[in-house]
């Protein structure tokens, strides 16, 4: 009995591995099926053994049907992806196969109407390993014993024993093979001399000690990323290549003089170190995109490139060394063009002609003076990046005209906000800068002012200035940017541009599209003027403004995401009533400390909960969150306990009265730790944060499922480290982060659970209180009844018992300060 026991328990096993290697193919199930019938285990196991070499003949016959009525462009596609493809991206893929004229867009949808291919929602190609095996097994019956006489290689022993002993063919079309580590290759210099017909070349991590002598100039697609020679073979003319791509390379010069490939349209050389300039692209005029990001060593870039009439794209980015540019750009159809970090570029190319689709402008971490005034014929730019141009002192007038701009970051631009107009000394010069938009105060002797605007940016004559100046002139600057023509502008950057009081003049009403301003990193006391008017802003950053004494004018918008962490001068607060018409508020007061005293964080933060809760909370005003110091739960919390975790039992009555949301309370620190552990800063560098506090919810013991849902309060040690205690209040709506279903289940209890991701985080105490929709009418009723004798606030929060101070009647918009509150 027992031996009969393990005989199952082997043929068992051995059956997972037949249905394994099947995947649910139900024709494979069957004919290995009736193939073992009878068989001995060990037999079984032998067959097994053999078809991860050789799949079953009858297998391949049958699925070969399929193959058989395929248009023979379609069959080479089942081969491509079979021996290359299987697992790479589509639109990679489709790429490619255009370049070798096989219109893989139909293609690949034959192939998936009949099964034979499948396309995720990632756009990844799969294919059944049966299938592919089949097209393994139709490549090699093209000659069993020579693998050099078939269309494609692709298993790295028939590689290296077709190059190493120079066998190949004009039969092989297609050659693959990347290693995961370098390997060195002793192929013959001379191995690719026969393979007259190749057209497809993907080699990664192959050093070749014996060098190469020839390639294929049939080659369409040539992909060697670590080519591990200084130069391509001097013989090498492939007349139909489109895509050059050798990244890591150790290429220095591409070629010498002037060649003509005529259809060559992608060239990419990402990360050669050694390469100093690029080659005479005149005999290239079809090139589309040339990426040399990453390559450190490139000084030079010829002059042919400006006059590329279809490039389109342009990769500089971190080329460190490079100087020299083209002196100026024809290129009518270029989109994107990207300097970023290149370093020692101190000007860039004027614009020529029609430049109306560039699209995209990086300059940033350049050394760049100014923008040329030329920019003004980039009438379709949509995002400029300038951050961190330390050097960059204006921007030129035309830059109103670019009407289509949308992303506009001036991050780091510090002389911005520090340039000077000596309107005294104007007269001495034949050219002067003078801010095109900047405000210049001028007094006289007769006690009275004229303002002069003039144009730092275009290069205006200013000649005998003083023949209509008043003599003992004294000016008074008032540095502003002149964007104020960007009425597209979605999102705007002006971190850490040392901007002070008198930067901006009204610049804010007019941006009527604006979502995201950061401001983080300036000096001035008072908000810009104009942030009020903003109707679509989303995202408001003042993260380490440390002079800003209050915050006030705030928009009164549907969604606002207010970060003002770092901002230690900050002592008054906006009107909380604008937060009445708020679906989604987040206010982030980290390191706030001037905010506190007094219980006024405590106060600061019901206010605007409260004012959040105002006029009803329905199913559509999603969320509140604040952060600010604090060290205690307040008293309003129903429910409240020591440590992560908060339990409520819901009442016997709470059928008769429904939950509207939550909301909770936690007291958390980051205790004193090492420095942050790189894994924290890759896990969360899709948030952009080091640390990371979420609220999870059980119900009868049962976690929930939320998918992304939960509350969640994340920041950076980057930005602003954590000083002491703070308070984390947050209100969630029962539909909008627990799903619709859950209400009609008659769960008795919740637990809410406080985790925590980054060094040194800790939750100290947490606290929770159900909003029960008739707890709101009431406020709101309550509220109502009282508005013509004092501030609905102050009816709140007497309400929810919290003390308030020197309250006065009104409800208009005003300044909190602490001691009112």
């Amino acid at each position: 009995m027992l031996m009969l026991h393990t005989r199952l328990t082997d043929y068992l096993h051995l059956c997972y591995r037949i249905l394994g290697y099947a995947q649910g193919l139900p024709l494979a199930v069957v004919v290995l099926g009736s193939f073992l019938f009878g068989r001995s285990a060990n037999e079984w196991a032998s067959a097994i053994d053999r078809l991860k070499n050789t799949p079953h003949k009858h297998i391949i016959e049958v699925l070969r049907i399929s193959f058989d009525g395929l248009d023979q462009k379609d069959k080479e596609i089942f081969l491509h992806i079979a021996c290359f493809y299987k697992g790479k991206d589509k639109d990679r893929v489709t790429q490619i196969l255009e370049y070798c004229q096989l219109n893989p867009v139909i293609g690949l949808s034959v192939l998936a109407d009949r099964s034979l291919i499948t396309i995720s929602d990632d756009k990844e190609l799969s294919m059944h390993d049966l299938l592919q095996e089949t097209g393994w097994e139709i490549v090699r019956e093209q000659s069993p014993t020579d693998p050099g006489k078939r269309s494609r290689l692709w298993s790295h022993e028939d590689i290296k024993n077709v190059l190493n002993r120079n066998k190949g063919t004009d039969s092989i079309r297609g050659m693959v093979m990347e290693l995961t580590k370098l390997q060195v290759a002793h192929w013959k210099p001379e191995a690719f001399s026969n393979l007259s017909q190749l057209i497809l070349l993907h080699i990664r991590n192959v050093d070749l000690p014996n060098g190469l002598t020839c390639l294929s100039n049939s080659l369409r697609f040539l992909e060697w990323t670590g080519y591990p020679l200084i130069s391509l073979p001097q013989n090498f003319e492939a007349d139909e290549l489109v895509e050059l791509n050798l990244c890591h390379s150790n290429i220095e010069q591409l070629w010498k003089g002037t060649k003509n490939f005529d259809e060559l349209k992608f060239i990419k050389l990402c990360h050669s170190r050694n390469i100093v300039e690029t080659p005479d692209l005149t005999g290239v005029q079809n090139l589309e995109s040339l990426d040399l990001e990453g390559c450190e060593n490139l000084v030079r870039i010829h002059q042919s490139l400006g006059f590329l009439k279809k490039l389109i794209v342009l990769n500089l980015k971190d080329c460190k060394s490079l100087k020299s540019l083209p002196s100026r750009v024809e290129t009518e159809c270029l989109e994107t063009l990207i300097l970023s970090n290149c370093s020692k570029v101190k000007k860039i190319p004027e614009f020529v002609g029609n430049m109306e689709r560039l699209s995209v402008l990086y300059l940033d971490e350049t050394a760049i003076e100014e923008l040329p005034v030329s920019i003004e014929r980039l009438s379709g730019l949509v995002s400029l990046n300038l951050s961190n141009c330390r050097n960059l002192f204006c921007l030129p007038s035309t830059i109103n005209k670019l009407k289509s701009i949308k992303d506009l970051n001036l991050s780091g631009c510090l002389k911005l906000g520090k340039h000077q107009v000596n309107v005294v000394e104007m007269d001495c010069f034949e050219e002067t800068l003078v801010n095109s938009g900047t405000a210049i105060e001028m007094s006289s002797t007769h006690d009275r002012r004229k303002y002069v605007r003039g144009s730092i940016f275009g290069k205006v004559v200013w000649r005998s200035l003083n023949k209509f100046l008043p003599s003992g002139l004294v000016q008074k600057r008032s540095f502003r940017l002149p964007i104020s023509g960007l009425c597209n502008l979605t999102y705007l950057n002006l971190s850490n541009c040392n901007l002070g009081k008198r930067a901006f003049a009204n610049e804010f009403g007019y941006f009527p599209s604006l979502v995201t301003l950061n401001l983080s990193g300036n000096n001035f006391v008072r908000l810009p003027s104009g942030i009020g008017l903003l109707p679509m802003l989303e995202n408001f950053n003042l993260e380490n403004c440390k002079r800003l004494k209050e915050l006030s004018d705030l928009p009164s918008n549907s969604i606002l995401d207010l970060r003002a962490d770092g901002c230690t001068s900050l002592k008054y607060l906006f009107d909380a009533s604008n937060l009445n018409r708020s679906n989604k508020s987040y206010f982030n007061f980290i390191n706030c400390f001037n905010l506190n005293g007094n219980q006024g964080c405590n106060n600061i933060a019901f206010k605007m909960l409260k004012a959040f809760m105002y006029q009803g909370i329905s199913n559509n005003r999603e969320t509140f969150q604040i952060v600010i110091p604090g060290r205690n739960i307040p008293e309003w919390f129903s429910h409240w306990s020591v440590g992560c975790s908060v339990s409520v039992s819901l009442p016997a009555h709470s059928k008769n009265s429904r939950v509207l949301g939550f909301v909770l309370c936690a007291v958390f620190v980051v205790q004193e730790h090492h420095r942050i552990d790189k894994l924290y800063i890759d896990e969360f560098k899709t948030f952009n944060a080091t640390h990371h506090l979420v609220c999870c919810l059980k119900l009868d013991g049962r976690e929930l499922e939320m998918y992304g849902r939960q509350p969640a309060f994340r920041f950076s040690e980057e930005f602003c480290k954590v000083k002491s205690d703070h308070l984390w209040l947050f209100y969630v709506s029962r539909d909008k982060y627990f799903g619709t279903g859950w209400w009609h289940n008659s769960y008795s209890q919740f637990e809410f659970l406080f985790e925590t991701r980054g060094p040194g985080l800790q939750v100290k105490e947490c606290g929770v209180r159900l909003i029960y929709e008739q707890e709101v009418q009431e406020l709101n009723q309550t509220t109502t009844q009282s508005s013509s004798r004092m501030s609905p606030y102050e009816d709140i929060l007497i309400d929810f018992d919290i003390p308030v101070e020197g309250e006065t009647s009104g409800t208009g918009s005003r300044t909190c300060t602490l001691e009112e509150l």
